[in-house]
């Protein structure tokens, strides 16, 4: 099958408009959803006949393709770089032409079912809640088979950031979208900038070469295409990914061959996440031997890659969820426990 954009209408343009969240931010066009909402029956008319321009010449509009960075501090000591979160300000102006676009890229990946079941982000079905059920299911059939059970965790360094550009138009070409959709992607994607604005001072503009745009309403649609294959290549079907979040487990009747599996596994992954130019964080990627509570102490094996040992870990955070190797959920409580305490001092304080 192969995508054919239709064109838009002002009904289309209004809903978008009129549903986008309202906001005083702006991209660099200083045009922010506020104004848009307060202009739109001006507007409607000549922004609906741009879209469809866009759409009809595969090309998105070069004014459009810069982000604005406004450095957030997180926490701690705010001289130190390392506590600051970068936000990216695209053009509102972008994102209802992207939503344009990205309403009838879905609508062709459901009708033909492209989208891997393993992957459960950003997807209007699926959310981190599916995720973790998916996972728990999987994880707690296995012991009650009897099955020695390990979960390997993987963290992306940058994952967004690193999307080849070539390799993404090969795989959407793939997918079935080539032609006028291939070319206005990438157009999309070509000659993006972006700048640092710190207290209304501007940096110079920096080309990017890689990746899909932060912030933006198309970027993560085309991260879960850029790696809708990696289920494919592992072969199996206890892998969840949500976005670019990969959790594997592996269950066989004996831990050493559970321990060999997650060994081989791991090397596919690792092929794989090398061959699409990914870079796995071996310090931040760890796994779990899960032994319920009343059976058995978990022991130490060692997993190594390249030379660089996987570490075992008794707790991990899983998509907002703590998981213990024995399954009793104390480091999760307690997490719960502390949040609610220091919500509960802070009503204390108002109270008074």
């Amino acid at each position: 099958p192969t995508l054919f954009i239709e064109p838009t209408n002002e009904a289309e343009i209004y809903n978008l408009i009129k549903n986008i969240k309202k906001s005083s931010s702006a991209g660099e066009d200083g045009i922010s959803s506020n104004i848009l909402k307060c202009c739109i029956d001006y507007i409607l008319q000549p922004l609906t006949y741009l879209i469809n321009l866009s759409l009809s010449q595969g090309v998105f509009p070069e004014v459009l393709k810069t982000s604005k960075i406004k450095p957030l501090h997180k926490k701690n000591d705010p001289k130190n770089i390392e506590n600051y979160r970068p936000v990216s300000l695209l053009s509102t102006l972008s994102k209802i032409l992207e939503k344009v676009i990205s309403n009838r890229i879905v609508s062709f990946l459901s009708k033909y079912n492209i989208l891997h079941d393993a992957q459960h982000g950003f997807r209007s079905s699926k959310s981190t809640e599916t995720a973790i059920q998916n996972f728990l299911e999987h994880l707690y059939n296995n012991m009650d088979n009897g099955k020695k059970t390990v979960g390997l965790f993987m963290d992306l360094s940058k994952a967004f950031d690193l999307v080849d550009h070539q390799l993404l138009l090969i795989k959407l070409n793939a997918y079935g979208l080539r032609g006028l959709v291939s070319d206005l992607i990438k157009s999309y994607l070509d000659n993006r900038f972006q700048f640092v604005e710190i207290d209304n001072v501007k940096s110079d503009k920096l080309i990017i070469n890689c990746g899909v745009p932060q912030g933006s309403v198309l970027g993560p649609l085309l991260f879960i295409l850029f790696v809708n294959d990696l289920p494919l290549t592992v072969g199996d079907r206890e892998l969840v990914m949500y976005a670019d979040d990969n959790s594997y487990l592996c269950a066989r009747n004996d831990i050493t061959q559970v321990i060999n599996e997650i060994q081989s596994k791991l090397y596919v992954f690792c092929k794989w996440f090398l061959d699409n130019k990914l870079f796995l964080n071996m310090s931040k990627t760890v796994f779990i031997n899960f032994t319920p509570k009343t059976k058995e102490i978990s022991q130490s094996y060692l997993v190594k890659v390249n030379g660089i040992s996987v570490k075992q870990v008794a707790n991990v955070k899983f998509l907002g969820i703590h998981l213990d190797n024995n399954l009793a959920w104390e480091t999760h409580v307690n997490s719960i426990c502390i949040k609610l305490s220091s919500k509960c001092f802070c009503l204390g304080r108002l109270k008074c």
